[in-house]
């Protein structure tokens, strides 16, 4: 319907007009009776600020078997925020703002965060890299009779190796 320019309001000359403003204000009736009593109250109508949301990684890539904090950081709207991560699975709580993240694989998680007061959503998206795991096998203990040696050999190879003695055992 019919707004007069910058207020919100569809008339200012009933008693109940319609408000639809496009920013915070408060509004002040003056109501006049027949016999000249005035009166004046106002009220604020507060118009939510959109939502944004921005989802973190804590640490990126991770080792598999390591983990990473997620983080939703949220502005606009108003408190009372409800989170939801998908996919749920390797998070600690899928409902947090801040939950841990533990993927055996590269996995991409968005968050949907709700405004509960106006019943808005928006929804980010964050990847977590997962670099695969080192596998290592020297085999079997070994016996060896003094004097003797064997060759040891960390099987798959990698780039980096780092030999140091152990506990030295008399069995």
């Amino acid at each position: 319907g019919f707004r007069l320019p910058g207020t919100g309001l569809n008339a200012t000359f009933l008693q109940a007009p319609t408000a639809s403003p496009t920013a915070t204000i408060t509004y002040v009736v003056t109501v006049t009776n027949a016999e000249g009593c005035v009166r004046i109250d106002s009220v604020t109508v507060q118009v939510d600020v959109p939502l944004v949301v921005l989802a973190l990684n804590g640490t990126d890539p991770i080792c598999s078997g390591s983990s990473t904090q997620l983080t939703a950081v949220v502005s606009g709207g108003q408190d009372g925020y409800s989170y939801t991560w998908t996919p749920p699975t390797d998070l600690n709580d899928p409902t947090a703002q801040a939950p841990v993240a533990s993927p055996d694989i590269t996995t991409a998680y968005t968050v949907t965060v709700t405004d509960t007061l106006c019943a808005t959503s928006e929804s980010a998206s964050v990847t977590v890299n997962v670099i695969p795991g080192v596998t290592v096998d020297l085999g079997p203990d070994q016996v060896l009779c003094p004097g003797a040696s064997s060759v040891l050999s960390a099987a798959p190879t990698g780039p980096n190796h780092a030999w140091s003695p152990g506990a030295t055992t008399s069995s």
